[in-house]
């Protein structure tokens, strides 16, 4: 009998899944950008680590690149744990449901579960290309918001690559915006996070 595949054993091609390539799109802009300013980046089986080594900590993070196991899980958080410094707040993404007790006994807390949108490509344009554009951090002053400045910025990052799928992980407060946008909600992801210490 042939064993089917997960859509995350490592010789499968990124492009396989949208989720996929979302995956590994977060893990690689994150450690890209840390080692551009002098952090540092780190892959390994499991997870991507990045630090940017800033106190804001979503610029640090961790990224579970395939589904943890009952072994791997552990083991994953205590080496993010050994690469970032006790005094550095980061946060670890996962698409893949994850029990709380690994990161409770750790000294991480349940930041919440963000929904994950796509804003799927217009099939009537042809084949879908491989790639995504990652909308990331977009944001509005709470005294801005209601004016169209989040929608605006929004759509400039779409239009980069206007071929291509748009994800982004959205808010609780957020979500309307991108519900107008024509945003669909796929599915909700797990955060946890360290805040950061005193040095």
């Amino acid at each position: 009998m042939t064993e089917l595949t997960t859509g995350w054993e490592a010789d499968i091609p990124i492009a396989d899944s949208l989720l996929r390539q979302f995956v590994h799109s977060c893990a690689d802009r994150t450690a890209e950008m840390a080692v551009a300013v002098g952090g540092r980046g780190h892959h390994d089986a499991d997870a991507a680590f990045a630090d940017l080594r800033s106190p804001f900590l979503f610029h640090n993070a961790v990224v579970l690149l395939r589904p943890p196991t009952r072994e791997s899980l552990p083991a994953t958080v205590d080496s993010a744990l050994r690469f970032y410094p006790p005094h550095r707040a980061f946060v670890l993404l996962s698409v893949f449901p994850v029990p709380g007790a690994a990161f409770a006994e750790r000294g991480l807390a349940l930041m919440g579960h963000p929904l994950l949108m796509v804003l799927p490509f217009n099939a009537t344009r042809g084949p879908l290309p491989p790639g995504l554009v990652e909308v990331d951090w977009v944001a509005t002053a709470p005294s801005a918001r209601g004016h169209g400045y989040g929608t605006a910025l929004t759509w400039a990052a779409i239009d980069a690559a206007p071929g291509l799928p748009a994800v982004l992980i959205a808010s609780d407060d957020g979500r309307p915006v991108y519900d107008k946008m024509g945003f669909l909600r796929l599915m909700r992801l797990s955060m946890y996070v360290r805040a950061g210490g005193a040095r």
